[in-house]
C-alpha cells in the first residue's frame, strides 16, 4: 500500500509492518504484537517534523529531523547525515526533501533531534522481557542578532526567551504526535499510524475496511507518567532551545537461533 502509515515489516520505507512474533529457522518464538519499538519511535519522530502544522512564520514550524549518533554532530553542517539516509529514520529535511539534488544535505532551523542516552533491561537472561529506552528529545533554533539590531518582529526579530517559547510548543507537539500514534490490521497486516492520517485515508477511500488496535496513548502513558525538561543552550553557535528526557518501555525479544551444526561434544 501507498499511504504513508508504517507498515510494520519493511522497516525502511514509507510503512512498517509489525512482525507477530520473532523467531530464527524454528528457534523459540517470543509472540508480541502492536508494541511500541525503537524504529516506530523514530519514524513516529520523523513524522512529527514531516507533518508539522504549516504556520505564518517559518520559525514555529519544523523544519528538520535528526537522530544524532553523538551530540557533537549538531556544529557539523550535515549533522552527520548522508544520502543514505533519504529512506530511513534517522534524518529527514523539508528543505532537501523539495529539492531534485539529494547528493547535497541541507537541513534549516528548527530542527527535532534525538538522541539514545541508554537503556535497561529489568530481566536481561531470560531471552525475552522488557527494555526501557531514554530519549533526550530537543528541539533547537537559532538565534539571529535582529533584535539587537532594532529589527523586533519576524523571525529574526525574537528574543531568546522567544526562541524558548517557540520550541517549548514544537516540543509539546513532537511528543503529542506520539499520543495520537495507533496500531491497525487490515489484512494480516499491521500498521502504525496517526489517528489523524487514518482518518484522511478513509476520507479518500484509500482505507475502507480494517480492524482496530491498541492506541500508543494507552501503551505508553502508564510508562511514560513523567519526563524531566529543560532549557538547552549552545552559546558559541547560538543555538538555544528545550529538551525533554523521555523514558519508554516495550518488549523485547531476543533470537536464540545458535547454530550448534559444528559443535563437538567428546566425554
Amino acid at each position: 500500500m501507498v499511504f504513508g502509515a508504517w507498515h510494520v515489516a519493511d522497516g525502511i520505507s514509507n510503512a512498517s509492518i509489525i512482525p507477530g512474533s520473532c523467531s530464527n529457522d524454528g528457534a523459540k518464538k517470543c509472540k508480541f504484537t502492536m508494541i511500541v519499538t525503537k524504529d516506530l519511535v523514530y519514524r513516529a519522530l520523523k513524522e512529527a517534523a514531516m507533518y508539522s502544522p504549516p504556520a505564518s512564520l517559518k520559525c514555529r514550524q519544523l523544519q528538520a529531523f535528526r537522530v544524532l549518533e553523538r551530540g557533537g554532530l549538531i556544529s557539523t553542517e550535515n549533522l552527520g547525515a548522508t544520502i543514505c539516509d533519504k529512506d530511513r529514520n534517522w534524518f529527514w529535511s523539508r528543505v532537501w526533501s523539495a529539492s531534485k539534488t539529494k547528493a547535497v544535505i541541507t537541513w534549516e532551523f528548527p530542527i527535532l533531534l534525538v538522541i539514545e542516552r541508554g537503556f535497561t533491561l529489568p530481566e536481561p537472561l531470560k531471552g525475552k522481557g522488557k527494555q526501557c529506552v531514554t530519549y533526550n528529545v530537543t528541539v533547537l533554533d537559532k538565534y539571529t542578532e535582529g533584535c539587537e539590531k532594532g529589527k523586533c518582529d519576524g523571525c529574526e526579530g525574537r528574543t531568546v526567551n522567544d526562541i524558548y517559547q517557540d520550541t517549548d510548543y514544537l516540543l509539546f507537539q513532537a511528543l503529542a504526535y506520539l499520543y495520537g500514534m495507533r496500531f491497525i490490521t487490515i489484512g494480516a497486516d499491521t500498521y502504525s499510524m496517526h489517528q489523524k492520517e487514518l482518518e484522511k485515508h478513509l476520507t479518500d477511500g484509500k482505507i475502507t475496511t480494517y480492524t482496530e488496535g491498541k492506541k500508543w496513548g494507552e501503551i505508553m502513558e502508564s510508562k511514560a507518567t513523567q519526563a524531566d525538561g529543560y532549557r538547552t543552550s549552545i552559546e558559541a553557535e547560538k543555538l538555544y532551545g528545550t529538551s525533554v528526557n523521555l523514558t519508554l518501555c516495550n518488549d523485547v525479544c531476543y533470537v536464540d537461533g545458535w547454530d550448534f551444526s559444528k559443535a563437538v561434544f567428546e566425554p
